[in-house]
């Protein structure tokens, strides 16, 4: 009975320590498809720093058209809404934009680039936004 409340003990204490460290971490799949402007889903981050690694490619060549698109990342509050921060990645080919130090809380991003007549969409099921 004693090794039955140890094994217990043990059980409990271990499902603890490992329930904090997947609460705060999350990492989210990103499709995306745009011709100017796409805003994403809002999703919830337990930890400090968020990531987004895109991997993206053009439906159509275009030799005059700009070679990349921005990404802003915005904090979903009551009112309007935080930015926090923006990069740029490429149309053809993948970039990580790292957000550090934004806290906890409801994130999204928004993808926006020229009208220009061409499509940007994720090249494979790769991109993500997750905390790191």
């Amino acid at each position: 009975m004693k090794k039955l409340k140890n094994n217990i003990a043990l059980l409990f204490f271990v499902a603890l320590l490992a329930f904090p460290i997947s609460a705060f971490a999350a990492s989210y799949n990103i499709t995306y498809e745009f011709d100017k402007f796409l805003s994403g889903p809002v999703r919830g981050f337990g930890g400090k720093n968020i990531a987004v690694y895109l991997n993206s490619k053009t439906t159509s060549p275009c030799r005059s058209c700009s070679t990349k698109f921005d990404v802003a990342l915005y904090r979903d509050v009551w009112g309007p809404n935080d930015y926090i921060g923006s990069g740029s990645a490429p149309r053809n080919g993948s970039t990580t934009l790292k957000f550090p130090n934004v806290g906890k809380g409801e994130y999204y991003i928004e993808l926006t680039k020229a009208g220009d007549d061409v499509t940007v969409k994720n090249a494979d099921s790769s991109p993500k936004i997750y905390n790191y």
